[in-house]
């Protein structure tokens, strides 16, 4: 999606209207998509299912935890 919204701002300076409208469309679903995304991130973190705390943007990502030994749960 990056690289055609790219190539359709790339070749609107040269075809003009055509490709100008697919890269606004283009940015309206680039623009969408980090909405949904953004949107999923919310939704993580309301429910504490802790994903954000794996990625390292949680309470825990200031933590340092401990490996887990063979046959136990990580923390």
């Amino acid at each position: 999606m990056l690289i055609a919204e790219g190539l359709a701002g790339a070749t609107a300076s040269y075809l003009w209207w055509p490709a100008s409208r697919l890269h606004v469309a283009h940015f309206y679903v680039l623009l969408g998509l980090v909405a949904l995304h953004l949107g999923a991130v919310a939704g993580h973190a309301i429910t504490s299912r802790g994903v954000l705390g794996r990625m390292g943007l949680g309470a825990a990502s200031g933590r340092r935890q401990q490996a887990a030994r063979p046959g136990e749960d990580m923390p």
